[in-house]
């Protein structure tokens, strides 16, 4: 009750209007939200600078000179807003003249495991979207958990500009900046409409959507692409690890210095705004105030500063931006880099409708002896003898006779594909069953190693094979008889 006392007496104090006063804008449309979010605004903006005033002293100490903002930041910063600024570089990275313009986004979009080309329906749509609408999108938070308690304080927004890429950053210094904060980013939004970053579905735009209902402004809508999941689908089996620091090292060939670890950044910015930008030049906090249970000695770095943070999120969002060209790259050449996985690598070719090169890349593999990559080819010509395709019936069923021959029954799923074809093609019950019989063993070898929570899809599969057993079973007794 004390609380609410004082807040009361501030706006009194202040001049403001309380809510119960204003007039009723009711028969006025969508008027009444506009002025009751200008008045929520007008006492964000007061409290705010009620808080500024109480750290100013902290603040002036480590500016350079009166008005500079934000403080101990260093140049290149414009304020567009009470506590919000940006800043635009240009990186030095850019792309050739021999680089596509305009980009086939349908290689970003996960695929049946049994599809080289028979989603045909969707081929028909124009999935090509120009690359100088496209927006590389990173936030930077006060918490990695999401929610409404979470927001966002710096924003990372990179774009192509004739060929050359272009970082700009959109920081507040403290909580009342948000609103500006959030008009500013859906403005660049609105210009370059398709977004792409890394995770993103999953936390980044989740949480803008957030921010904006909270605040009372029109949730946005855009195309989005994540990059996080196509890099697994590519080089999981490979790395230890598909973050974007793993994945610069060991595709990009980049190497941070000086690097802040991601755990650290929220608290980084509480420091910033409760101490000032005295904090970045009073000397570092030891590592016992930064307990995440992580290894700082390991790392180069000077120390946790707020600097540092912004330069992580401009690494970041060229990163992102190098990463997604070279995904383009291998795509358009059906190139592998970086030991890229054949098989999902000739998933993304076949989505943007090049069948025959990614056909070449798993036969290839195949030669290479890439069990996935035969097993998909198989079942590929599987379907063709049903479906029809671009082959006649009897040449996709000799190539499926080629390709199951070259299995060698060393996976559960390379079984299964034998199976299917002895018993459906064949006719041969018998080598069906023994290959059925060799998969059931494979998933009994599974189910020891596997932990507890794994053991209900293996038992699902293990039923479903079980069947398989129960009716070749079935039909070499018919036979004998």
């Amino acid at each position: 009750m004390a609380s609410l006392k004082k807040r009361l007496a501030l706006i009194k104090d202040l001049g403001l209007t309380q809510a119960s006063q204003l007039t009723n804008p009711a028969k006025e449309g969508r008027s009444g939200g506009r002025i009751v979010l200008e008045y929520e605004k007008s006492v964000g903006q007061a409290l705010g600078a009620k808080r500024g005033q109480q750290s100013s002293s902290a603040r002036q100490s480590s500016s350079t000179s009166p008005g500079t903002y934000p403080p101990g930041l260093g140049a290149g910063w414009r304020q567009i807003g009470q506590h919000c600024f940006t800043k635009s570089t240009l990186s030095s990275f850019a792309v050739g003249d021999k680089f596509l313009l305009t980009i086939d986004i349908r290689m970003f979009e996960k695929l049946s495991r049994a599809g080289l080309g028979f989603v045909s329906g969707d081929y028909a749509k124009d999935y090509r979207v120009e690359l100088g609408t496209m927006t590389f999108f990173d936030l930077e938070t006060t918490g990695l958990s999401g929610g409404s308690g979470t927001i966002a304080f710096l924003a990372g927004l990179g774009y192509f500009e004739a060929g050359n890429f272009v970082v700009d950053q959109v920081f507040i210094d403290d909580f009342p900046g948000e609103m500006d904060f959030l008009s500013t980013i859906l403005s660049y939004l609105e210009i370059r409409p398709t977004v792409v970053s890394y995770n993103g579905k999953a936390f980044d735009i989740p949480l803008l959507r957030t921010r904006c209902i909270m605040n009372g402004l029109p949730v946005p809508h855009f195309q989005s692409l994540d990059l996080l999941h196509p890099a697994r689908r590519l080089w999981s089996h490979a790395l230890p690890s598909c973050s974007l620091q793993v994945l610069e090292s060991a595709i990009l060939d980049v190497e941070r210095e000086n690097d802040i670890p991601g755990a650290f950044i929220p608290q980084i910015w509480l420091d910033y705004v409760k101490n000032g930008a005295s904090f970045l030049t009073d000397g570092l906090r030891s590592d016992e105030d930064y307990d995440y249970g992580y290894d700082y000695s390991c790392q180069n770095v000077a120390g946790p500063r707020m600097n540092n943070v912004l330069t992580h999120n401009e690494q970041d969002i060229v990163s992102l931006a190098k990463l997604f060209c070279t995904m383009i790259s291998m795509v358009e050449s059906s190139r592998q880099i970086g030991s890229a996985d054949i098989t999902s690598l000739s998933h993304m070719v076949a989505a943007c409708g090049r069948i025959e090169a990614a056909i070449q890349l798993l036969e290839q593999a195949g030669i290479n002896g890439d069990e996935r990559a035969l097993i998909t080819l198989a079942r590929y010509y599987r379907r063709g003898c049903y479906l029809g395709g671009r082959y006649p019936e009897e040449q996709y069923r000799e190539k499926y006779r080629e390709t199951v021959l070259r299995l060698n029954c060393i996976t559960f799923d390379s079984c299964i594909e034998k199976a299917k074809y002895w018993e459906h093609m064949e006719k041969n019950y018998k080598a069906a069953l023994e290959a059925s019989q060799k998969a059931m063993m494979i998933l009994d070898t599974e189910a020891e190693q596997q932990p507890s929570d794994k053991l209900l899809k293996l038992s699902r599969k293990k039923e479903s094979v079980q069947k398989r057993i129960s009716r070749l079973n079935e039909r070499l007794q018919r036979n004998l008889k």
